[in-house]
């Protein structure tokens, strides 16, 4: 006889993070057998302390938990577990944990392709998500011959020693050269950087350009200007957890030990729309390739339009932006095919038409050839009317 596995969740829902990890794991529920769930009380009614024992005594099978939930008590409960990792891993746990190595280089990539010459990174603490991103950018941008400004901001930060790493904070944006291009290993350490530059005086984003991580839309929408953001792909990882998770319960053997939640794309908002190129004709030939993006246009059309030989316009492509005109042209389509995939009805042979591609099976191999993904998949992971 079948029993509808019984499930604690043990974390908080205020965060896109959360949700959208927890989405993941209800769309599983859904789609492969209901989950009997068991939620600690909210903050409004008044929760006991020890929740393990009433966990034991409803049946508990498995156990999905941020990991500053976790303690030994549940631990020593032998219930399965995965845990969301925040702040860091659990040994003997399966852990989801956020990518560092893609996260920061695509953030690097986006500086670079706008033609960014200096660079910066904000981190907190000793957190390995904010190392291993910092690591990661500041690795991408050596290899393409620049040098990386880091400022680290402690672990805990109370309101007494807040105001003093605010202070430090200004002084450490105002020495910056600029412009330059700054990630941040959180969206939350973003809205510190963009107060600290209202602060010092400092345009964002047209001195400081400032890329965050985990594109929590809460956060960015209430920064100005709004945050850019490198998203991970909280949903796919919570769906992969529950499906580790059902096959635990049912004893089935799983060597996998962590879970890792992609980064998918920078999506991009007012803190770093601009381009800081200081050669007028490599400018006039991205803003060329940016008002044409919807046309199949060639690397032959963006020489035509500039003054330019094409080999003197490749190498300033190669100086400025890091890459050629080819895969800037191809950067910018896929940009706005992803704009139109998210903020528009329209359905992808629609898109196909307005792009100039022949049919739906040509767009689709465009787009997978860049982002891995099928535009229908992306538009249905990324789409806020989907």
């Amino acid at each position: 006889m079948y029993r509808i596995p019984k499930i604690a969740i043990l974390m908080g829902t205020s965060r896109t993070c959360e949700r959208s990890f927890l989405r993941g794991i209800a769309k599983y529920s859904s789609l492969l057998g209901h989950w009997a769930v068991c939620t600690r009380p909210p903050y409004y009614l008044k929760s006991k302390k020890h929740f393990m024992p009433h966990l034991l005594k409803w049946g508990v099978q498995g156990i999905v938990a941020c990991d500053t939930e976790v303690d030994e008590e549940i631990i020593n409960s032998n219930i399965p577990i995965i845990s969301l990792v925040a702040t860091h891993q659990i040994p003997g746990l399966i852990n989801a944990i956020g990518d560092t190595i893609e996260s920061g280089r695509m953030a690097a990539d986006h500086f670079l392709q706008r033609g960014f010459q200096n660079f910066a990174f904000c981190g907190i603490g000793k957190m390995y998500w904010s190392l291993g991103r910092r690591d990661s950018f500041r690795d991408r941008v050596k290899k393409a011959g620049f040098e990386t400004h880091i400022f680290t901001e402690p672990n805990s930060l109370y309101y007494s020693s807040w105001q003093k790493t605010q202070q430090e904070l200004v002084q450490w944006l105002r020495a910056l050269p600029k412009p330059i291009g700054l990630m941040t290993c959180a969206d939350d350490c973003s809205q510190h950087v963009i107060e600290a530059c209202h602060l010092a005086n400092i345009n964002v984003p047209d001195e400081i350009s400032i890329i965050g991580t985990d594109n929590d839309e809460l956060v960015c929408s209430l920064s100005k200007p709004t945050l850019s953001s490198v998203a991970l792909d909280f949903e796919s990882a919570g769906y992969e957890a529950a499906t580790i998770l059902n096959k635990v319960i049912k004893g089935e053997k799983t060597a996998i030990q962590n879970i890792m939640i992609r980064a998918s794309h920078v999506v991009e908002r007012q803190s770093c729309n601009i381009l800081a190129i200081n050669n007028k004709e490599v400018v006039n030939a991205l803003l060329f390739i940016q008002d044409n993006a919807k046309y199949p246009i060639q690397v032959i059309d963006v020489v035509n339009a500039s003054s330019m030989s094409r080999r003197s316009l490749e190498l300033g492509f190669k100086k400025h932006c890091n890459c050629s005109i080819h895969t800037q042209i191809k950067h910018y389509r896929i940009k706005l095919i992803c704009k139109m995939l998210t903020e528009t009805n329209m359905t992808i042979g629609q898109i196909a038409k307005v792009m100039a591609f022949t049919n739906i099976p040509h767009i689709s191999r465009y787009f997978h050839d860049s982002m891995k993904i099928r535009p229908s998949g992306y538009r249905k992971k990324h789409s806020q009317t989907y």
